[in-house]
């Protein structure tokens, strides 16, 4: 059950996800109450096609937003029928307005189809 506020903030559910109430995209978090508390590193799950470039791209993007994450800091994991990669990292976030810039910008790649 979902905890929610009027505010627009972040909604807090039993899985320890949290779910922006108006973008309704779902965020891993580490709670304190029913708070988010910033900074803070999260996992960060990707999927894309499977390629060697996907490493490349992630690792890219990363940099991005000041953060160096490598390829033996990726774990990863390819679908049944080896059409898809999942990789997670972890992804050291100071604001939630930096966390939520930073998903936008893996969901807007081509080659990555949906983030956790």
């Amino acid at each position: 059950m979902a905890n929610s506020r009027n505010d627009g903030s972040f909604l807090v559910n039993n899985s320890n996800t949290v779910a922006n109430e108006s973008s309704k995209t779902l965020e891993p978090a580490v709670l304190q109450g029913k708070e988010v508390i910033y900074p803070i590193t999260l996992p960060i799950k990707v999927a894309g096609f499977n390629k060697p470039t996907l490493f490349d791209v992630i690792s890219d993007i990363c940099q991005e937003f000041e953060q160096v994450v490598t390829k033996d800091m990726m774990k990863q994991r390819t679908s049944s029928n080896g059409k898809y990669l999942s990789v997670t990292f972890d992804f050291e976030a100071s604001s939630r307005e930096r966390l939520n810039d930073f998903y936008r910008r893996l969901e807007s790649h081509e080659m990555i189809k949906w983030t956790l």
